[in-house]
């Protein structure tokens, strides 16, 4: 069923994209709608509301779409492209842009960098490399257009993705317990959206994260019994995977709300309880053991390995390349399995510290906000939650779109964009100039 669901969005997603892909570039009396696009109003509106529908779909893709490669093509079609094409029509805002976004650019740009000193350097990894920093560089345009446009989008977004999330955690469930009923040891089978357990219990842990924090948030008081109804299935997938990173992740994002959210000494202690609640039920109805049983996993011999390989690339690190493996013994891994290991084996001291500088803005810009900005505060849990994964999880950051933007990219994104429009000189909305 979840698949058919899947299908049919991803369909629908593709029809909508061919469509906006004749309207624009279909030729009309031999002259291309390109230059209409650029220079007329009309246009650039359309472009806008195409670029936040886009937007939007890109991000609840992590649910809807049937595959991967769907989702990455959606978000050429509707995300970069309008994207790319609004440029010439905001390029007055580019300075203030640049200087908003130093840092996270900075960042991206010298992972991108650290290509030219490695060892293996080819001009094939030079155009992937490219092409992954032009998305993220796209991406972040398009978070702060959106967001400074269409000042409600984050009021919908949040609601409908865990919605959605919540109504995928359902027909995981239906799946898998009409295949095994009630049979809870039973390891929640690989998901052909996915591909392994960890990622697919990351992204329904956001769903848990997000539940939880509605639960105290004063504005949606409203909503909690919902809220409790729609995190207990994406909890029990969660649960069903068996993922430690992932319910690890979980219960310090968790422990962290109280602080990020600014609740009252009371709001505090419901959560202390939840917690040590939830830390009681996994350990007497032996669900601790099940989660442990296959212990770290071989991370700490990983681990090592990448730290032994690395003493002689300290301050700038041994560059990307296409093979990332680390070699333990007579075993092969895929990648480092630790954001900042990976970030220090290819961009040295250096990359750590613009990762560091990064991860310290987005603190500070959360923390800031006034507690009528949620929304900021909301991000900065999510990216807590996202780095603790990543923790046990994580690569090299220079990603094409996958579920890892989920956990690090799309809330640091959001984050700036939210401080751009929070900010008083910027009470402007980026279209506001064109429609003057």
């Amino acid at each position: 069923m979840a698949g058919i669901l899947r299908e049919n969005a991803g369909g629908w997603c593709f029809a909508v994209g061919h469509f906006m892909a004749d309207l624009f570039f279909s030729s009309s009396g031999g002259s291309s709608r390109v230059g209409l696009l650029i220079n007329s109003k009309k246009y650039s509106a359309v472009l806008g509301n195409w670029l936040c529908g886009g937007l939007f779909l890109f991000i609840v893709g992590y649910f809807i779409f049937p595959a991967a490669n769907q989702q990455r093509a959606w978000f050429y079609i509707s995300v970069l492209l309008p994207t790319l094409l609004l440029i010439p029509a905001l390029s007055w805002r580019c300075k203030a842009f640049l200087r908003q976004y130093m840092f996270l650019l900075l960042l991206t740009f010298y992972l991108w960098l650290t290509q030219f000193w490695s060892a293996e350097y080819q001009l094939d990894d030079l155009k992937k490399y490219t092409r992954r920093l032009i998305f993220l560089f796209a991406f972040f345009g398009a978070t702060a257009y959106v967001i400074n446009r269409y000042k409600r989008f984050q009021a919908y977004l949040f609601p409908l993705f865990f919605s959605i999330g919540a109504l995928y955690a359902l027909i995981e469930l239906w799946q898998y317990f009409s295949q095994e009923p009630l049979n809870w040891r039973v390891l929640l089978p690989d998901s052909e959206r996915y591909r392994n357990q960890n990622r697919l219990a990351q992204v329904y842990g956001i769903v848990v994260v997000l539940g939880v924090a509605a639960l105290f948030l004063p504005e949606y008081k409203k909503y909690r019994t919902f809220a409790l109804l729609g995190m207990t299935p994406a909890l029990v997938v969660l649960l069903l995977t068996r993922s430690s990173s992932a319910l690890v992740s979980v219960l310090i994002a968790i422990l962290a709300i109280p602080v990020i959210l600014r609740f009252s000494k009371r709001a505090v202690g419901s959560v202390l309880l939840l917690l040590i609640l939830a830390v009681c039920v996994l350990y007497f109805s032996g669900l601790y053991e099940w989660f442990v049983a296959d212990g770290w996993s071989k991370r700490d011999v990983i681990w090592l390995s990448v730290l032994s390989e690395i003493d002689g690339d300290f301050w700038f690190g041994q560059g990307i390349r296409a093979d990332m493996s680390v070699v333990v013994a007579d075993r092969v891994y895929s990648f480092e399995h630790n954001l900042l290991l990976a970030v220090l084996r290819y961009g040295g001291i250096v990359g750590l510290t613009l990762l560091g500088l990064v991860f310290m803005q987005a603190a500070i810009i959360g923390l800031r906000a006034s507690r009528g900005e949620n929304f900021s505060r909301l991000w900065l849990l999510l990216l807590v939650y996202g780095f603790m994964a990543l923790l046990v999880t994580g690569r090299y950051p220079l990603t094409k779109p996958d579920e890892r933007w989920l956990l690090l990219w799309i809330p640091l994104a959001f984050l700036w964009a939210t401080k751009y429009y929070w900010r008083p000189a910027d009470e402007v909305s980026l279209g506001s100039k064109e429609q003057a």
